[in-house]
């Protein structure tokens, strides 16, 4: 851009056309440059928050899991411990909510009943199909209350009823032993009702089969 005869001196910058040509690619580069910052940027600043809000939500869900896991927990050691009153009987609480006590129940005494015609069955494993029992006077005895009908062929929970067990029916022996004034708790235990919490070790054989005999009350 030097003309002839000229110097440096007398041509202090080049032409505005030369500076002008080399602009847009410095603005360019410099714009590149805040894009990539500014993205950068968001990214590690932006990012750690939702990655901490979803730490701090997976957190607070299992502590609430666990929260509930120790209170059902100290539900049960203290149904374990406190006891009620039942047929002038002290029974543990636990206990006596498997019994699923109802208002409706009219009360029977085990002397009276058991006169009637008897039928024997063989139960093979839990559950049975039991719902619910009802004790005697004096917690002697043990009578049906509650019986399910099988929802599929083979269904263990009709077992009691496929073999002819119905509400109302009282347990007068099982395995050959007399029950009939039995105390309530001694026969869920003989019967090994699964309810109750009598539930025998895989390996026990002689556990099964219990054989019950019912009689109509």
């Amino acid at each position: 851009w030097l003309k002839s005869g000229s110097s440096l001196a007398d041509s202090a910058e080049p032409p505005f056309s030369m500076a002008g040509s080399r602009l847009p690619a410095v603005l360019l580069l410099l714009a590149g440059s805040v894009v990539s910052y500014w993205t950068a940027t968001y990214a590690f600043v932006g990012g750690a928050p939702l990655s901490r809000n979803v730490d701090s939500r997976v957190i607070m869900s299992n502590w609430q899991k666990r929260k509930k896991g120790d209170e059902r927990r100290v539900m049960w050691l203290r149904k374990n411990i406190n006891e009620v009153e039942h047929e002038g009987e002290r029974l543990k609480e636990i206990f006596y909510d498997q019994m699923g006590v109802e208002e409706e129940d009219t009360p029977w005494d085990s002397k009276q009943t058991g006169m009637g015609d008897t039928i024997s069955v063989e139960f093979t494993k839990q559950p049975y199909g039991i719902l619910r029992w009802q004790a005697g006077t004096g917690l002697k005895g043990a009578m049906v209350k509650d019986v399910q009908q099988p929802i599929y062929p083979g269904d263990p929970n009709g077992q009691a009823y496929l073999q002819g067990v119905r509400r109302g029916m009282v347990v007068k022996e099982v395995n050959g032993k007399d029950m009939l004034a039995a105390d309530f708790r001694e026969i869920v235990k003989e019967i090994k009702d699964q309810s109750f919490g009598y539930v025998p070790y895989d390996n026990d054989k002689k556990a099964f089969p219990v054989k019950v005999t019912f009689a109509v009350s």
